[in-house]
C-alpha cells in the first residue's frame, strides 16, 4: 500500500526534473526574438540566456510617444506609487536575474543605453547618466530604499545623490538629498509627502556670484519669474550668496502640483560682502550683508550697513513685489546727510531734477522709489527735512533755519522756508515754491522781509512785501518776478536782469540821485564778487544833453564792478567813462553837460539823498548849458561832493572860469573871458574883442554879479542900435556921435556892469564905461516874461575936445563945464523888440546960454579953488 504513494511522488519529482533539466536547456541554448512591442515599448533583438542567472540583452528599446498621454494622464499619486511598485518588483526582479544590458534607448530625440546588475541600475544617455541602488527592508516586505549614486545632467554640471525611502502600506515617501553644481553650489533638500501634501525643505552651502548668475538663473523657479524682475535680480545684486533657508508646501490635489508648491516658496537667502547697482550711472551701494526674502510673489531685501559711496544709508530698503505678473521695484532710502552732488545725482538717475544743493549741515532724507518694470509710470515720495543749513541755488547761496522739503512725484514743494542769502541779491524773509521736475518749471512767493542789491542797498532796497515768481531749471535756473519786474538767472554764470528801472526808481537812491526814469540793466557774475554789467537809459533828467539841448538817449553803459566798491563803466558811444574807487572819476567828451536852471531845485522840505561817493569830472570840449547859456569849454575840471557840494574850472583857450557850489549858493568868477565866451555868456554877439572879467553868485533863484571889461566893442546890445539911430535921427544929438560911438559899434576902453539876474527880471544896479570917445552910464531893468526894459542912460560926447579944453587954464571949465564933457540923459523904455528912445537935449539946448553964463561969472572961486 506505502510503495504507490512513494511511487507517485518519485514520478511527480521525475517528471518535474525532466521539465527542468528540458528548460536549463532551452535557456541555456538561449532565447532570440526579433522584434517586440508591449504597449508604447517596442524592442528590437531580444537575447535570454541562463548562466547561474538569467541575462537578458536587448539592442534596441524605443519608447514610443503616446499621442494621448496628456489627455489619459492618470493621478500623480497613482503614477508615482506605479512608479515604485515597478521599482519594488524590479528589485526582487533582479534577484532572480543576473545582467539586464539595453544597448540602445531611444526616445524622442533622446538616445542611451541602460545596464543592470545585482541591485544596481546604470542609465547612460548624451545629457544624463544615472546610477542607483535598489534595497529591500529585511523587516518590512512594504518598505523599499532607492539610493541615488548619482543622477547627473552632463551639461549643467548638475548632480543629485540621496536616497528615497517610501513605504507601500503607509503611502508616505522621504527623500533627503544634496545637489550640487560644478562642485560651486551645494543645496541640501528634505522632501516629504504623503501624496495628499509634499513638503519641502532646503538650505545651501556659500555660492560665489558667477553661480549665481550663471546656473540659478536656468531653476523653474527663476524661469517662472518676470523677465525685467529677473534681469534686475540678476545684473544688480553682487556678492557671495547663500540660501539658508528654502521651504515650501504643495498639494496633491491641485490642478498644477509644481504651481502649488511655487505659489508656497518660501526662501531666505543671505549675501555677503555685497553691492546693489540702483543704476548703471550710479555707484553700486556697499553692505556688510543682504537678507533676501522671497515669499508670495514679491522679494524684499533688508540692508544691513548699507553705504553709498560715504553715505550711511542705515534702515533703507529694496523690495520687488508681483514678481510674477506687473512687478514692481520699491526702492526705499533713508539717510542723514547733506543734499549735496551725491544725493542728487540717485535722484537724477531716476529723473528727478532738484537745483538745488546743500553746503555744510544734514538733512534727514526719506525717499520711496515705485518703479514699475513694465509701462507704468514711476510713483515718487519724499520727505526732507534739515536746520540750520547752506544751500546753493546753482550757485547762489542762502541759509536757512529750517525747511520741511516734500516730494510727490515730479512735484517738489518748499513751504515757508525761511532764507537768508549770502550774496547778492541780499534776501531775507521767507520762500514757498513747487517745482515740476518733468516740466522742469517752478512758481512760488517770496515774503520778502529785505530785498537789497548789495550791502548799502544804493542800487536797490525794496520795502517788506511779497513779491511772486515763476521759472524754470532746465538748464540754468531762471527766475522772473513780474511785479519788479526783475530776472534772475542761475548756472555757471549768474545774471540779473531789471527791465524796468522805472519801477524800481523808488527804491534805488543811486537811480534818485541821477534822476534815472528807466531803462534797463543787466549784471553778470561767475563768483558773486565781481560784476560784469551792461545798462541803458531810456528816460532820465541827468545834465547830459545833445548839441540841440535834448537828453541824450538812449544812454547805453557797459562795465565792470565789484564788492569792495572798485567799478569801470564805459558808453557805447565812447563819450562817457566812469572809474570808481574811492572816488568816482567821471571822463566826458564831445557833449553837453547841463547845470539845473534852479540849482537849489527848492527842495527845502525833502530830506537831501547824499550821492554814494565824491565825484571827479574831466571832459574835453564840453558845453555847459547854464543859465540858458551854452558854454563851450575845450577843458573841463569839477569836484562834486557826497553832498553834492561843487568845484572846479573851465577853460576856453586863455579863457579861465572857475564856480562852485555849496550851501545851496553857486558862485562863479571868471577871468580873461574872450569875446567867443563873453557872447556865449550874453547869448548873441553882442561885443568884439576885449578881455572880460565876470563875478556872481546865484542864491535863492537870484544871480547878482559884476562885470568888468577892457578894450571892448559893444556891437548888438539892447537898446544900442536903437540908440545910435536915435542920433542919427536929431541933427541936435549929432555930436554925441563919432567913431567910437555910431554904427560900428561901441568902443570901451574899460567899464563894470553890476547886474542882478532872476526868474522874472534882469536888474542893472549900475553901469559905467569909458568909451573912446563917449562915456556912458546908466541903471535900468529888463523884464524877463514880456521883455519890457526901462533904461535910465547917461551919455557924454568930446571927450577928446575937452581933454584938449581942459588944458587951458579956465577955458574947459567955462565951455564943458565943471566934469569936462558934453552929455545927456536918455530914457529907454518900450520892450526888446520894440525900444524907445527920450532925451531931454531941447531943454539942455534952450538953457546952455544961461549955464555958460554962469560958468563965466564963477570962473574967478574955481580959479582960486585950483591954485588953492
Amino acid at each position: 500500500m506505502k510503495s504507490k504513494p512513494i511511487l507517485a511522488i518519485f514520478i511527480f519529482f521525475s517528471v518535474i526534473l525532466l521539465l527542468f533539466l528540458g528548460l536549463y536547456s532551452f535557456l541555456k541554448s538561449g532565447i532570440y526574438i526579433p522584434s517586440l512591442t508591449l504597449g508604447s515599448v517596442k524592442i528590437q533583438e531580444f537575447y535570454l540566456t541562463l548562466d547561474k542567472k538569467l541575462n537578458i540583452v536587448i539592442d534596441d528599446l524605443q519608447i514610443l510617444q503616446d499621442s494621448q498621454s496628456e489627455e489619459n494622464e492618470q493621478d500623480l499619486q497613482e503614477n508615482v506609487n506605479l512608479a515604485l511598485r515597478i521599482l519594488k518588483n524590479s528589485e526582487i526582479f533582479l534577484n532572480l536575474i543576473g545582467d539586464v544590458e539595453i544597448k540602445k534607448i531611444i526616445y524622442q530625440d533622446y538616445v542611451g543605453s541602460a545596464f543592470a546588475r545585482d541591485n544596481h541600475i546604470s542609465v547612460q544617455m548624451p545629457d544624463w547618466r544615472i546610477e542607483i541602488d535598489l534595497f529591500s527592508s529585511n523587516d518590512d516586505i512594504n518598505q523599499i530604499r532607492v539610493h541615488f549614486a548619482e543622477i547627473s545632467y552632463l551639461p549643467k554640471q548638475i548632480s543629485i545623490t540621496g536616497a528615497m525611502d517610501y513605504d507601500f502600506e503607509e503611502k508616505n515617501i522621504l527623500l533627503r538629498g544634496a545637489l550640487s553644481i560644478r562642485d560651486d553650489f551645494l543645496f541640501n533638500f528634505h522632501i516629504e509627502s504623503n501624496f495628499e501634501d509634499i513638503m519641502l525643505e532646503g538650505s545651501s552651502l556659500p555660492f560665489g556670484y558667477q553661480v549665481y548668475t550663471d546656473i540659478l538663473q536656468d531653476f523653474e523657479v527663476i524661469q517662472s519669474l518676470s523677465k525685467e524682475p529677473k534681469e534686475w535680480i540678476l545684473e544688480n545684486i553682487q556678492g557671495d550668496f547663500q540660501i539658508t533657508k528654502v521651504t515650501s508646501k504643495g498639494n496633491f490635489s491641485a490642478k498644477n502640483i509644481l504651481q502649488s508648491i511655487i505659489d508656497n516658496l518660501y526662501i531666505e537667502v543671505k549675501i555677503s560682502t555685497a553691492k546693489i547697482f540702483f543704476q548703471k550711472t550710479l555707484s553700486p551701494i556697499i553692505l556688510q550683508e543682504i537678507n533676501g526674502i522671497f515669499h508670495k510673489g514679491e522679494v524684499n531685501f533688508s540692508l544691513v550697513d548699507p553705504f553709498y559711496e560715504d553715505i550711511s544709508l542705515q534702515g533703507s530698503n529694496v523690495s520687488i513685489e508681483h514678481i510674477f505678473e506687473h512687478p514692481n521695484l520699491n526702492i526705499n532710502i533713508l539717510t542723514k546727510t547733506r543734499l549735496n552732488q551725491k544725493i542728487l545725482k540717485i535722484l537724477e538717475a531716476y529723473e528727478i531734477q532738484l537745483p538745488i544743493s546743500q553746503k555744510n549741515g544734514n538733512v534727514n532724507a526719506e525717499l520711496q522709489l515705485s518703479i514699475p518694470f513694465d509701462e507704468r509710470e514711476m510713483s515718487v515720495k519724499g520727505r526732507f527735512v534739515a536746520q540750520q543749513s547752506n544751500f546753493s541755488l546753482k550757485g547762489f547761496e542762502f541759509s536757512t533755519t529750517g525747511v520741511e522739503v516734500l516730494l510727490k512725484d515730479n512735484f517738489v514743494a518748499f513751504e515757508n522756508m525761511a532764507i537768508e542769502t549770502l550774496s547778492t541779491p541780499k534776501i531775507k524773509g521767507s520762500v514757498s515754491m513747487i517745482l515740476d521736475t518733468q516740466k522742469m518749471n517752478m512758481q512760488g512767493k517770496l515774503q520778502a522781509n529785505k530785498l537789497v542789491l548789495f550791502d548799502d542797498g544804493e542800487i536797490l532796497n525794496l520795502p517788506p512785501q511779497e513779491i511772486p515768481f515763476f521759472g524754470d531749471f532746465k538748464e540754468s535756473v531762471a527766475i522772473n518776478f513780474p511785479t519788479l519786474p526783475l530776472e534772475l538767472s542761475l548756472g555757471t554764470e549768474t545774471s540779473i536782469h531789471i527791465q524796468h528801472l522805472l519801477n524800481l526808481s523808488p527804491y534805488s537812491k543811486i537811480l534818485q540821485s541821477l534822476d534815472v526814469r528807466d531803462g534797463h540793466l543787466t549784471l553778470k557774475t561767475v563768483d558773486f564778487k565781481n560784476f560784469t554789467f551792461k545798462a541803458g537809459v531810456r528816460e532820465h533828467n541827468l545834465p547830459i544833453l545833445t548839441q540841440t539841448l535834448k537828453p541824450l538817449t538812449p544812454l547805453e553803459f557797459s562795465g565792470n564792478f565789484d564788492t569792495q566798491g572798485r567799478a569801470e563803466v564805459f558808453s557805447s558811444d565812447g563819450l562817457i567813462h566812469i572809474k570808481v574807487s574811492d572816488i568816482i572819476t567821471l571822463s566826458l567828451r564831445d557833449i553837453v553837460f547841463a547845470f539845473s536852471s534852479k540849482l537849489d531845485n527848492d527842495k527845502s522840505d525833502e530830506k537831501e539823498i547824499e550821492l554814494p561817493k565824491a565825484i571827479h569830472i574831466q571832459g574835453s570840449n564840453i558845453t555847459l548849458f547854464m543859465l540858458e547859456r551854452q558854454l563851450p569849454f575845450n577843458q573841463v575840471r569839477l569836484e562834486v561832493s557826497k553832498q553834492k557840494n561843487l568845484s572846479g574850472t573851465l577853460k576856453n583857450g586863455n579863457s579861465t572860469i572857475n564856480i562852485s557850489y555849496f550851501d545851496k549858493v553857486f558862485a562863479i568868477h571868471g577871468e580873461q573871458i574872450n569875446e567867443f565866451l563873453m557872447n556865449k555868456l550874453l547869448g548873441e554877439s553882442a561885443v568884439k574883442g576885449g578881455k572880460y572879467t565876470l563875478t556872481g553868485e546865484y542864491k535863492d533863484g537870484v544871480f547878482k554879479g559884476n562885470v568888468i571889461l577892457k578894450n571892448a566893442t559893444f556891437k548888438s546890445l539892447v537898446g544900442l542900435q536903437n540908440i545910435i539911430a536915435f542920433l542919427d535921427s536929431a541933427p541936435s544929438l549929432l555930436l554925441f556921435k563919432s567913431p567910437g560911438f555910431d554904427n560900428s559899434g561901441y568902443k570901451i576902453k574899460s567899464g563894470s556892469i553890476n547886474l542882478e539876474i532872476s526868474d522874472e527880471i534882469i536888474r542893472i544896479d549900475r553901469f559905467e564905461f569909458d568909451g573912446s570917445s563917449v562915456d556912458s552910464q546908466g541903471a535900468g531893468v529888463v523884464r524877463i516874461g514880456d521883455g519890457m526894459i526901462n533904461f535910465h542912460v547917461k551919455i557924454a560926447a568930446f571927450k577928446n575936445l575937452s581933454t584938449l579944453l581942459n588944458n587951458i587954464p579956465l577955458m574947459g571949465y567955462i565951455i564943458t563945464g565943471q566934469d569936462g564933457s558934453f552929455s545927456t540923459f536918455l530914457e529907454v523904455t518900450g520892450t526888446t523888440k520894440d525900444v524907445r528912445i527920450q532925451t531931454n537935449i531941447l531943454k539942455q539946448t534952450i538953457q546952455s546960454p544961461a549955464y555958460l553964463l554962469e560958468r563965466i561969472l564963477k570962473t574967478p572961486m574955481q580959479f582960486l579953488k585950483k591954485n588953492d
